[in-house]
């Protein structure tokens, strides 16, 4: 039984976009969020803090897209005020925390939230927040549409390995 290539063809069509969908989705899981075409959230975390106290979120934001965009505000439904800040150190060396109206997205570009640097403030806490919980976090971009992420939050000795705040 002989078959003719005019019949294999919508076979091989039919396998290989099978075989395209599951290399899409197998790869999407692997693929850094950097590489989409928005604005992606990893690594996203908040340290454990009494309610009436303040914690603070970190992650890391990327900027896929072909234009510059920035992280203007967030909100938090479990905080009296949600700001983003950042640590400076002044020219004595002593180290304080300031409001900052902005974080900078570059096109193809990312920018860190760590310990030490700009972070995501959560004062005045109406709950408790224990390590092990996940809470929601929306952050509000120049640009890009509003993005709620999930923060785990993180044991206060957890938290101490990331570097002080």
């Amino acid at each position: 039984m002989s078959l003719k290539i005019q019949h294999l063809l919508p076979i091989l069509g039919v396998l290989s976009l099978a075989a395209c969908a599951g290399e899409q989705n197998e790869s999407s899981a692997s693929v850094s969020q950097c590489d989409s075409a928005g604005v992606a959230v990893t690594d996203a975390w908040a340290r454990e803090a009494s309610a009436a106290g303040a914690s603070a979120a970190y992650f890391e934001i990327c900027n896929g897209g072909d234009s510059a965009d920035a992280l203007v505000g967030a909100s938090f439904a479990g905080a009296a005020a949600t700001e983003i800040h950042e640590t400076v150190t002044d020219a004595d060396g002593v180290m304080s925390m300031a409001p900052v109206a902005r974080v900078e997205l570059p096109a193809g570009g990312s920018a860190t939230l760590k310990p030490g640097g700009a972070h995501v403030m959560l004062m005045g806490l109406t709950e408790d927040m224990a390590a092990e919980d996940t809470v929601e976090l929306t952050l509000t971009f120049e640009n890009a549409e509003p993005l709620t992420v999930s923060l785990d939050v993180r044991s206060l000795a957890d938290a101490a390995t990331h570097s002080g705040h």
